[in-house]
């Protein structure tokens, strides 16, 4: 499984070199650094980063967030082993990675702490194609309360887990990962648990396309999924889909979707069963070797709720809603990651949305 860390990030104060952490071809690096979003407000964040620690072949990442009513850390291990040619593939591996996070953020009204722990095997099929099938165990904290926080998330507190499998496909002829300017990509997830307290079915497809008009490129993407209780199990916070921030932009993470609103101060973003997104950019460089300029139009919705009565505000509205949202993008090609800047202005929202002008972010992948 990809692990991903985003953080709001809009002056990186350091990036250094410690080599006392890495041995025989390691790495490792040290990168802080501060941010604004027009809906979190000030963001500082901190990232240590090794690879091949002490010449084990285990990498480590450990990252700090915190901001005015925001606070999330991060643990991970991962170890993988280099197969080569098996009767499953070719370039095929086993990962092993445990993971902890501690997170409070606002935008969700529940504090979480989780342990995971994910074994994956994965090959190529062919040279554009690869798959992989991971097993996988959640063990989750989650604490809520407060007069401003919906009954129906506070009815969730307590110890759960997960465990399931995983079967991820990709299908890609990008040139690159990052900014792609040509080639196609296609990918889809299924997933389940067999064991444990929540007990779900899940699948994912997503779709992307790079097409150059001239020295500029079009950029497709779309993506859409569904989660489904089993046994009659409503579908926990915890695994239904949060969109905003990222897709659609122009729209706060979770500012989009079933939300407990009241006059008395409740406002709680539940999250959806169901969601569908999708953007359309254009990008095209500048006379800076690192820097991509963009203009976009992003669409997204996320709907349906097991449990609808019991809000604050009684019964809650989880039909189908599409936002929109149009604007101009930016990116900056670091030493520590892709800088993404996005001013967007709404085009299709509710009323109860969290719109999110203006937003700054680094994506670093581990």
């Amino acid at each position: 499984m990809k692990l991903t860390t985003r953080a709001l990030v809009l002056v990186t104060a350091s990036v250094v070199a410690a080599p006392a952490l890495a041995q025989d071809g390691g790495a490792a690096s040290i990168s802080t650094g501060a941010a604004y979003s027009s809906q979190r407000g000030a963001v500082a964040f901190v990232t240590l980063d090794g690879r091949d620690i002490l010449g084990s072949g285990v990498d480590l990442r450990f990252s700090y967030e915190a901001g005015e009513d925001d606070e999330a850390a991060e643990l991970r291990l991962r170890k993988v082993w280099q197969l080569g040619q098996t009767s499953l593939g070719a370039n095929s591996f086993v990962a092993l990675t445990l993971g902890a996070e501690k997170s409070d953020i606002s935008a969700q009204q529940f504090s979480l702490t989780q342990y995971a722990l994910d074994l994956t095997f994965g090959a190529d099929l062919a040279p554009a194609a690869r798959y992989s099938v991971s097993l996988f165990h959640l063990d989750d904290d989650l604490e809520a309360a407060g007069a401003d926080v919906s009954p129906l998330i506070i009815a969730e507190s307590g110890k759960t887990t997960a465990t399931g499998l995983a079967l991820d496909l990709t299908y890609s002829t990008y040139d690159r990962e990052t900014l792609p300017q040509s080639g196609f990509k296609l990918g889809g997830t299924v997933a389940g648990t067999f064991a444990g307290d929540r007990d779900w079915v899940s699948a994912a497809v997503n779709a992307g396309l790079a097409q150059p008009i001239g020295t500029a490129t079009l950029a497709l993407r779309a993506e859409a999924g569904v989660i489904n209780g089993r046994g009659g199990q409503a579908v926990s916070i915890l695994d239904r889909a949060y969109l905003g921030g990222d897709a659609p932009r122009g729209f706060a993470y979770a500012g989009i979707g079933p939300r407990d609103v009241t006059a008395g101060g409740v406002d709680s973003a539940l999250g959806g069963n169901r969601y569908v997104t999708a953007s359309v950019e254009v990008r095209a460089p500048t006379r800076m070797d690192n820097l991509t300029l963009g203009a976009f139009v992003d669409a997204g919705s996320v709907w349906d709720l097991d449990v609808t009565a019991g809000g604050a505000s009684g019964v809650i509205d989880d039909a189908y809603y599409l936002r929109s949202a149009a604007g101009l993008s930016a990116y900056w090609q670091t030493g520590i990651g892709l800088v993404q800047v996005n001013l967007a202005t709404p085009l299709a929202r509710e009323s109860y949305d969290k719109d999110e002008v203006f937003s700054i972010g680094l994506s670093a992948r581990f």
